[in-house]
């Protein structure tokens, strides 16, 4: 979109506001179509194109007759997609919060509003999957809005959108990015015990059986450590076969969750035993959570070098 292509936009919508109350359809339809234009530009980050459908969405929409509420419904989801995709939360909220009052104004359907929020999740995971945050904010402005079903409906939503986000498709168990983002609040809330392990001989397993019986033994090691995971705790998978434990408890506690594992069976192939080898250290005053983990992979390769299954704390 061009520059001048803009400027007459913008020019068309202040000489066209003093006509609307005689226009016909095809002066409408003309001031539809380079509004437009507009919202293509925005598509392709065109921030004067943003501040411009702002003003023409605040002037001159509200003019137009009442069928054509859909076209504002259209170009303030362009503007919401614009900032969630630029990662402008606040500007991506306030956009919403003025819009939502506009429909409560106007006596828009509840059914209606509930679409319009779907939409808006829809562009939160095409255009922006990572800024989960703009799609919790919406959510709770809707609370003032909307029923406690359809409040119920857009929490199932969002929580599908988290695990999108954050969790491990193969295990469960949660990510690398997870990892870093809540290892970093972990280690800023206090002190804190972190564990690193992985699958002795794991390349040797997945030649010997298959690398499905592979994935196999990744997924019941997640879901066993998921069921006697203490609170305060989080599990997440690093890379590969090798995973990691962030809690709030002592290093001593963790020897329970590598209990649960080590010398475990696998029903698919009654004679695999599971073993790991596992590092565990405590937080040091001033350490990150880098800090830590860099002592926690030093501490899981001297257990290999031990001889494997077992752990170490360092």
């Amino acid at each position: 979109m061009k520059l001048a292509q803009l400027e007459e936009a913008t020019a068309l919508t202040h000489e066209v506001m003093a006509y609307l109350q005689t226009a016909d359809v095809e002066i409408l339809e003309y001031v539809e179509w380079h509004i437009l234009q507009m919202a293509i530009a925005i598509e392709i980050n065109d921030e004067q194109a943003v501040m411009r459908l702002r003003d023409i969405i605040a002037h001159l929409l509200p003019l137009l007759p009442a069928e054509y509420r859909r076209t504002r419904s259209y170009y303030e989801e362009t503007i919401i997609a614009y900032y969630v995709r630029t990662g402008q939360v606040e500007a991506a909220c306030q956009q919403y919060t003025q819009y939502i009052a506009y429909l409560q104004q106007v006596d828009v359907p509840e059914q209606h509003v509930r679409h319009i929020y779907e939409q808006w999740v829809d562009v939160a995971e095409r255009e922006a999957v990572l800024h989960l945050e703009a799609l919790q904010q919406y959510s709770i402005y809707l609370e003032t809005c909307l029923s406690q079903k359809l409040e119920a409906e857009m929490a199932t939503k969002t929580d599908s959108l988290t695990a999108l986000i954050h969790k491990d498709t193969l295990t469960g168990s949660y990510t690398r990015h997870y990892l870093e983002q809540q290892g970093a609040r972990f280690v800023a809330e206090g002190a804190v015990s972190v564990a690193v392990f992985d699958c002795d001989r794991f390349k040797r397993l997945n030649d010997t059986y298959g690398h499905v019986m592979g994935d196999t033994v990744l997924r019941i090691i997640a879901t066993t450590l998921e069921a006697v995971m203490p609170p305060d705790s989080f599990l997440a998978r690093y890379g590969g076969d090798e995973f990691v434990i962030v809690t709030k408890r002592r290093a001593t506690d963790l020897i329970t969750l590598f209990q649960a594992v080590q010398g475990q069976f696998v029903e698919e192939a009654p004679h695999l035993c599971i073993s790991i080898s596992m590092g565990i250290v405590e937080s040091m005053p001033h350490e990150t959570f880098s800090d830590i983990f860099v002592r926690a992979d030093a501490a899981l390769y001297e257990a290999k070098r031990q001889g494997r299954g077992r752990y170490v704390i360092a």
